[in-house]
Protein backbone atom coordinates (compact mmCIF):
# COMPACT_ATOMS: atom_id res chain seq x y z
CA UNK A 1 0.00 0.00 0.00
CA UNK A 2 2.67 2.38 0.84
CA UNK A 3 4.52 1.88 -2.74
CA UNK A 4 0.53 2.47 -4.18
CA UNK A 5 0.78 5.41 -2.41
CA UNK A 6 4.04 6.65 -3.73
CA UNK A 7 5.94 6.40 -0.48
CA UNK A 8 9.43 6.10 -1.36
CA UNK A 9 10.95 6.51 2.53
CA UNK A 10 8.47 4.04 4.55
CA UNK A 11 9.98 4.45 7.90
CA UNK A 12 10.05 8.17 7.66
CA UNK A 13 6.47 7.71 6.95
CA UNK A 14 5.65 5.82 9.51
CA UNK A 15 7.06 7.70 12.13
CA UNK A 16 5.68 11.21 10.83
CA UNK A 17 2.03 9.53 11.44
CA UNK A 18 2.70 8.40 14.71
CA UNK A 19 4.98 4.97 14.97
CA UNK A 20 7.85 5.00 17.01
CA UNK A 21 11.85 4.72 14.81
CA UNK A 22 12.12 0.80 16.07
CA UNK A 23 8.18 -0.05 15.33
CA UNK A 24 8.51 1.49 11.87
CA UNK A 25 11.67 -0.54 11.17
CA UNK A 26 10.35 -3.66 12.42
CA UNK A 27 6.76 -2.92 10.31
CA UNK A 28 9.15 -2.33 7.39
CA UNK A 29 11.33 -5.43 7.72
CA UNK A 30 8.35 -7.92 8.50
CA UNK A 31 9.75 -8.70 12.09
CA UNK A 32 6.82 -8.56 14.43
CA UNK A 33 4.21 -11.62 14.70
CA UNK A 34 1.37 -9.37 14.56
CA UNK A 35 -0.14 -6.28 14.10
CA UNK A 36 -2.10 -4.14 16.85
CA UNK A 37 -5.64 -2.96 16.06
CA UNK A 38 -4.30 0.55 17.33
CA UNK A 39 -1.55 0.40 14.51
CA UNK A 40 -4.12 -0.99 11.78
CA UNK A 41 -6.18 2.17 12.40
CA UNK A 42 -3.28 4.28 11.92
CA UNK A 43 -2.51 2.77 9.29
CA UNK A 44 -6.12 2.95 7.41
CA UNK A 45 -6.54 6.16 8.38
CA UNK A 46 -3.21 7.62 6.85
CA UNK A 47 -3.74 5.72 4.19
CA UNK A 48 -7.13 6.24 3.31
CA UNK A 49 -7.81 2.73 2.76
CA UNK A 50 -9.27 -0.63 4.73
CA UNK A 51 -7.46 -3.38 6.61
CA UNK A 52 -8.48 -6.19 3.80
CA UNK A 53 -6.16 -3.26 1.63
CA UNK A 54 -3.08 -3.81 3.79
CA UNK A 55 -3.31 -7.52 3.02
CA UNK A 56 -2.55 -10.06 0.85
CA UNK A 57 -3.18 -13.90 0.82
CA UNK A 58 -0.53 -16.04 -0.48
CA UNK A 59 -2.44 -19.33 -0.30
CA UNK A 60 -0.60 -21.30 2.23
CA UNK A 61 -2.14 -23.81 4.34
CA UNK A 62 -3.82 -25.05 1.87
CA UNK A 63 -6.52 -24.94 -0.62
CA UNK A 64 -10.13 -22.86 -0.50
CA UNK A 65 -13.20 -22.80 -2.19
CA UNK A 66 -13.33 -21.01 -5.19
CA UNK A 67 -16.20 -18.78 -3.82
CA UNK A 68 -13.83 -18.01 -0.36
CA UNK A 69 -13.28 -14.56 0.64
CA UNK A 70 -9.27 -15.43 1.11
CA UNK A 71 -9.35 -15.01 -2.42
CA UNK A 72 -9.79 -11.37 -2.32
CA UNK A 73 -7.09 -10.95 -0.77
CA UNK A 74 -5.18 -12.48 -3.32
CA UNK A 75 -2.91 -9.61 -5.56
CA UNK A 76 -0.25 -8.91 -7.70
CA UNK A 77 2.25 -6.90 -6.69
CA UNK A 78 1.68 -3.16 -6.58
CA UNK A 79 3.45 -1.66 -9.64
CA UNK A 80 3.96 2.07 -9.22
CA UNK A 81 1.04 3.97 -10.56
CA UNK A 82 3.65 7.00 -11.27
CA UNK A 83 6.09 4.33 -13.41
CA UNK A 84 2.98 2.48 -15.17
CA UNK A 85 1.97 6.11 -16.63
CA UNK A 86 5.16 6.86 -17.72
CA UNK A 87 4.63 4.19 -20.49
CA UNK A 88 1.28 5.04 -21.75
CA UNK A 89 0.54 7.01 -25.03
CA UNK A 90 -1.26 9.95 -24.23
CA UNK A 91 -5.27 8.60 -25.16
CA UNK A 92 -4.64 6.39 -22.46
CA UNK A 93 -3.46 9.01 -20.39
CA UNK A 94 -6.53 10.82 -20.83
CA UNK A 95 -8.83 7.98 -20.68
CA UNK A 96 -7.46 8.12 -17.05
CA UNK A 97 -7.86 11.65 -16.87
CA UNK A 98 -11.58 11.24 -17.43
CA UNK A 99 -12.05 8.57 -15.09
CA UNK A 100 -10.57 10.02 -12.02
CA UNK A 101 -12.21 13.09 -12.74
CA UNK A 102 -15.68 10.97 -12.68
CA UNK A 103 -14.67 8.89 -9.53
CA UNK A 104 -13.40 12.20 -7.99
CA UNK A 105 -17.13 13.54 -8.48
CA UNK A 106 -18.72 10.46 -7.26
CA UNK A 107 -16.67 10.86 -3.90
CA UNK A 108 -17.81 14.02 -3.20
CA UNK A 109 -21.31 13.10 -3.88
CA UNK A 110 -23.56 12.28 -1.01
CA UNK A 111 -24.92 8.79 -0.96
CA UNK A 112 -28.29 8.56 -1.69
CA UNK A 113 -30.73 7.12 1.14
Amino acid sequence: MLKARNIFHPVAYLQKIGFSSSTAVNYMNNRLDGVKWKHLQIFCIALNCTPNDLFTWYGEGGTVAENHELLTLKRNPVESLQDKLLTLPPHKLEEIRKLIESADEDSKTPAAK
